[in-house]
């Protein structure tokens, strides 16, 4: 009986997830962040990483819901010292299929480098959905890296939140 109640559970949930990926709201474990390491920050709530593992760019990815929608990235340190924060490092918009590559990069990847002494930093990688499918002009995205305006950004664009990841570097 209460095997019969198990797989009842299970397969409530996964249509209840189906009819969520169906609406296009969060996804939970829809985005994968691979450092060079090879390590995955979806294998673990916030690895640590020393800053010299994190240099490269990192291989990002997701699992697309529908065919026709584009996607935002964003990649910022919420924890640079003073007002700084959050600090962007990453920024790729209009991406058509499930990896980066396939979008308009507005903002060049810049590797974490906490300032000595500033302790663990996080950098959240997270993926938008871009309302419509019309690509989203460059020009409405402010390119700064300090004190980047991440809450304006999403409300002007239309910007829904899929998934994000985090990973966390050490300052020393």
């Amino acid at each position: 009986m209460q095997t019969k109640r198990r797989r009842q559970s299970r397969a409530k949930r996964r249509k209840s997830t189906r009819r969520h990926r169906q609406r296009g709201g969060h996804v939970p474990g829809s985005l994968k962040v691979q450092i060079q390491t090879g390590a995955q920050a979806s294998s673990t709530p916030s690895p640590l990483f020393r800053k010299e593992d994190t240099d490269a760019q990192p291989t990002v990815s997701w699992i697309r819901n529908r065919p026709k929608d584009l996607y935002t990235l964003i990649c910022i340190d919420p924890d640079a010292p003073g007002a700084a924060s959050p600090w962007l490092h990453w920024l790729v918009i209009n991406c058509s299929g499930t990896t980066v590559s396939s979008g308009n990069e507005i903002v060049s990847w810049a590797p974490p480098t906490p300032p000595p002494g500033s302790g663990i930093h996080r950098y959240i990688f997270q993926l938008y959905r871009q309302s419509g499918s019309t690509p989203l002009q460059s020009h409405t995205f402010p390119v700064q890296r300090a004190a980047f305006p991440l809450e304006k950004t999403v409300a002007e664009n239309n910007l829904t939140l899929v998934d994000s990841k985090e990973y966390r570097v050490a300052a020393d």
